[in-house]
């Protein structure tokens, strides 16, 4: 199964601090490792880097708990995007 987080700037100015937040559903676990990659990723190119990290820093397969992306760069006000992740059910 694959959990899909829509992001876009919905103000009239740039973000420039960009998290998001998520936590592995109840009853499922992590199917594969997390990335900021194509195509787990579709970032506008004003977003420079992406970097993924869990609650206790276990990014591995059988993962269960919270997720935090955090984007680099500026987001333009109407700029959208993307992230992803795959679960399995236990």
């Amino acid at each position: 199964m694959v959990n899909k987080i829509y992001f876009i700037n919905n103000g009239s100015g740039p973000i420039d601090t960009i998290k998001l937040f998520d936590a592995i559903p109840e009853y499922t676990e992590l199917a594969e490792v997390l990335n900021c990659t194509s195509p787990a990723t579709l970032l506008p190119s004003s977003i420079a880097t992406c970097s993924v990290t869990t609650t206790d820093d276990a990014n591995a397969v059988g993962y269960e708990g919270g997720i935090e992306w955090q984007l680099g760069g500026t987001l333009a006000p109407a700029e959208s995007g993307y992230v992803t992740y795959r679960v399995k059910v236990k």
